[in-house]
């Protein structure tokens, strides 16, 4: 399969496509036009997919929702629990137009990171795929996704945004592979002998040959197969009543037992949701109440995920969020198109927030800046 790679340059069209692609078998998408988005969900029905993410992505994504088309891939289940680690690739509706006008089935990188990293076990193994122009990478710990990340390429500066990438791994074994095209294999390996000094073992893969044994069936995104989705406000209330009524449906038995199952889920998915809200909702309680006895005068309840979410976004006005990682009492953003110095100070100037650093930045080839922030939520307010 001969592959072509969107080299992200914006052009007139707003995106990077190459314009012949006369020859060319697939193409592969740009992760600066296509954004990457990871969430845990259950196993639901396509419908019930849908508006799940569509949900989760109007904190996510900073987009119009009228103008935003989305696909989704489940990449695999997760070692904690039932849910399924679900890829949701997001971009503007007049991007997409442009893409589909070459006619050719679309691909995303996760799907050679992915690949790459099939039957690794025992280690920490990062994946990273090399173009002329940009770079996707992926960290698995036994096959599970648990790191993603996408850039341009910096020149010299790409080895040590990699190493970086690797940093949280030192004290684990650690594996890595460089993916590129054949005509670039000399420039991979230069990045590759900055890497040496951080993993166990360092290797090389061909992107021609990968593409050769992927099945576009199961790789292809946004195919004509799958219909494009608009985030839109009406199927979120859609899905809420039709959560609510599930229990009337199962009570009803004209569903077959294939569907009823289905929705018993939903319905513990929903209840399961509920409770953990209800019991917020008394330990909110019990907090004022003891508040009182103890003749406080003030009360600083923790920040649930809405409220720290709201925080970082009201922050990053006017940036694109390509990384927001929120594990226990730490955050880490990596982001781009805005003043990180501005972006640090109003995350230092937030309660809701402490021990605030910015690990890197530089300029961004769009505009403002592309840089990464880490710091601890506070569960204080002032």
């Amino acid at each position: 399969m001969k592959l072509a790679i969107a080299d992200s340059k914006k052009d007139a069209s707003g995106t990077g496509i190459i314009t012949d692609m006369s020859g060319y078998d697939a193409l592969l998408v740009s992760p600066m036009d296509v954004h990457v988005y990871f969430l845990n969900l259950p196993e639901l029905n396509q419908a019930h997919y849908k508006g799940a993410i569509t949900f989760q992505l109007r904190t996510l994504y900073p987009g119009d929702p009228a103008e935003t088309v989305f696909d989704y891939r489940t990449v695999n289940k997760t070692k904690r629990g039932p849910d399924s680690q679900t890829a949701v690739f997001v971009t503007e509706r007049a991007v997409l137009e442009t893409y589909k006008t070459k006619n050719v089935p679309l691909l995303s990188g996760l799907a050679f990171l992915t690949a790459a990293a099939e039957k690794s076990t025992g280690t920490v193994k990062a994946v990273f795929l090399l173009t002329k122009n940009w770079f996707e990478a992926a960290a698995f710990r036994d096959q599970e996704l648990v790191k993603y990340t996408s850039g341009y390429i910096t020149g010299s500066k790409t080895a040590q945004v990699l190493a970086a990438f690797c940093s949280e791994f030192e004290n684990e074994p650690l594996s890595i592979q460089l993916i590129s095209r054949s005509a670039e294999q000399n420039r991979c390996r230069e990045y590759g002998m900055e890497l040496e000094g951080i993993s166990e073992t360092l290797s090389y893969l061909k992107l021609e040959e990968m593409a050769d044994s992927l099945k576009l069936s199961r790789t292809e995104i946004f195919s004509a197969r799958k219909k494009n989705n608009r985030i839109n406000h009406k199927l979120v209330i859609a899905v809420i009543i039709l959560l609510v009524l599930c229990t009337s449906y199962i009570t009803l038995r004209v569903l077959t037992s294939r569907t009823e199952k289905q929705l018993t889920e939903v319905k513990a998915y929903y209840e399961k949701k509920m409770a953990l809200n209800r019991k917020a909702d008394l330990l909110d309680q019990e907090i004022y109440r003891l508040a009182e006895m103890n003749g406080s005068g003030s009360i600083n309840p923790a920040y649930n995920m809405y409220e720290i979410i709201s925080e970082i976004h009201g922050a990053l006005s006017g940036a694109w969020v390509k990384s927001l990682v929120i594990r226990e009492n730490s955050f880490n953003i990596e982001a781009e198109g805005a003043d990180s110095l501005k972006v640090l100070q109003l995350l230092r100037e937030s309660s809701a927030f402490s021990n605030i650093t910015l690990h890197q930045a530089s300029p961004s080839k769009i505009r403002g800046e592309q840089f990464s922030i880490s710091g601890s939520i506070s569960y204080d307010k002032k």
